[in-house]
């Protein structure tokens, strides 16, 4: 009767299943943390706005990657095809919160697939059951826990999206699937941005030195993606972003040179001061997330450092330290290099106990401790910025547009845009053109905060705002509600509401 009701519940509570209620609770804890630093106004403009602006704009108006108060597209910036996959979510939020709440779900559907295709290699190499989901577990725990992904997820950005795109191609490369299930992986990774090939080059290389136990890849396929990665690269950067507007300069790293062949010519020119910059970077921390772990494969392991000199030899501080979002293009092969070590740490333990049945246990028991330990140490390990902590705060709102009478006069049919400072402006429905105070005159609806600090970014006087608004713009006072003062232009007429 015991051993019946046993086997009912692992028929029940299945791998995939546990993993998927595990999934779930682990992205409504994300959605709770990250929903309470969106109240508290941890985002600003760039972190969520401009993002914001440029999706909603796509369904609201019809002007796909339009950034309104810049006035250009931001294909400019960055070519990022793949994107209009996250435009039909927005139509479910009226919020900018939507940003945030969709690339989490992208980053979990990612953990789940890794996760889970793990379970799968393990048990290709004849583990017992036991042993297989704990080993999984270990993953999801390292990959789940890590600041890195942490810090990605509360970066209000769509760089995650590569995470997501990045593991489903090799969950298509490890199942050896054809060209005609390969090309449109590949060009859904390569779409999220101009450079993203850049790092998927390095993540397929790293698949050819993958154990035998990962999957059926097929290397010519693998060379072949990897030579379509260079030259989209090449073609995204030379043709598509110049068609665009952009002046190809490498921004973040001029002090190496003005052009990208320049930048990697000046690498191998002066060794000595890339090794100094990587000295000086993130390289060590994270690598030391997983303790060093993902090194047991070493030449997969190089390879996925490779694309990260990019960054540690950034002009940028918030690169050179993977700070926000930057360490989206690196957290797939980190992940990836992971699985390699249990895999082959795994099957030299199965290998050594052929002749040695009484070795097994113990030697599957202390490995699946070392990487739960690994990865528990990962998911813990202290101290952490408040990016990285899954701490929920206060959830209740007090934003402005959340309460009457301004929420009346964002919602009102004859309000089609909207001014306010670099914070408040994260709050303004989606349906809203979005300006900074910078571009005022433009907005049918002017929102000043008067205690606004002056350190703020893109601050403006907010007393010599609202007397530039009233006396050369002619906008009219419509109200205040606490410390915020807001303004109509004078083209515009919301019934039920009367200036002040």
């Amino acid at each position: 009767m015991g051993q019946d009701i046993l086997r009912r519940v692992a028929q029940v509570l299945t791998f995939d299943r546990v993993l998927a209620v595990c999934t779930v609770g682990y992205l409504a804890w994300v959605l709770l943390w990250q929903y309470s630093q969106f109240v508290a106004g941890e985002f600003g403009y760039h972190d969520l706005t401009i993002i914001s602006d440029f999706f909603s704009n796509a369904w609201e108006h019809g002007r796909p990657f339009w950034v309104t108060n810049a006035q250009l597209t931001h294909l400019r910036t960055h070519f990022t095809p793949s994107l209009v996959l996250l435009i039909p979510p927005y139509v479910f939020f009226s919020s900018q919160f939507a940003l945030i709440a969709i690339v989490a779900c992208t980053v979990c559907v990612g953990i789940f697939v890794l996760v889970r295709d793990q379970h799968a290699s393990l048990r290709g190499l004849g583990l017992p059951h036991s042993f297989c989901a704990l080993l999984a577990a270990s993953c999801f725990v390292a990959f789940a826990g890590n600041r890195y992904t942490l810090r990605v997820l509360s970066s209000a950005h769509f760089e995650p999206f590569f995470i997501l795109t990045a593991i489903l191609l090799l969950a298509v490369i490890r199942r050896g699937a054809p060209y005609r299930w390969l090309l449109p992986a590949l060009c859904l990774a390569l779409g999220v941005r101009q450079d993203a090939g850049f790092f998927l080059f390095f993540l397929l290389l790293s698949c050819l030195v993958a154990p035998k136990v990962w999957g059926e890849r097929a290397h010519l396929r693998v060379l072949v993606a990897a030579g379509v990665c260079v030259a989209y690269v090449a073609f995204a950067s030379k043709v598509i972003m110049p068609w665009f507007g952009n002046d190809g300069g490498t921004r973040f790293w001029q002090s190496w040179g003005n052009t990208w062949p320049e930048v990697f010519l000046a690498w191998f020119r002066s060794p000595e001061r890339v090794i100094h910059a990587i000295g000086t970077s993130e390289f060590e921390a994270f690598n030391a997330e997983l303790l060093y772990v993902p090194m047991v494969n070493p030449l997969a392991w190089l390879a996925n450092q490779a694309p990260a000199i990019l960054f540690y030899t950034a002009d940028a501080f918030d690169k050179q330290r993977l700070m926000f979002y930057n360490s989206a293009f690196l957290l797939p092969g980190l992940m990836l290099c992971f699985v390699f070590a249990q895999l082959h740490v795994l099957t030299l333990v199965m290998r050594f106990t052929v002749e040695r049945p009484r070795w097994r246990q113990a030697l599957l028991a202390l490995s699946s401790a070392f990487f739960v330990f690994v990865a528990v140490s990962a998911a813990v390990r202290t101290p952490r910025q408040p990016a990285e902590t899954l701490t929920i705060g206060d959830l209740e709102r007090h934003d402005p547009f959340a309460l009457a009478p301004l929420r009346q006069l964002a919602d009102c049919p004859n309000v089609r845009s909207v001014a306010a400072d670099f914070r408040t402006i994260v709050y303004a429905p989606l349906h809203l053109d979005k300006y900074l105070h910078e571009h005022a005159p433009r907005a049918d609806l002017v929102v000043i905060k008067n205690d606004l600090g002056k350190n703020e970014p893109f601050f403006l006087d907010q007393k010599r705002l609202a007397g530039d608004l009233t006396r050369d713009g002619h906008y009219v006072a419509a109200g205040s509600l606490g410390t915020y003062d807001y303004y109509l232009a004078p083209r515009i007429e919301c019934e039920g509401v009367t200036p002040k």
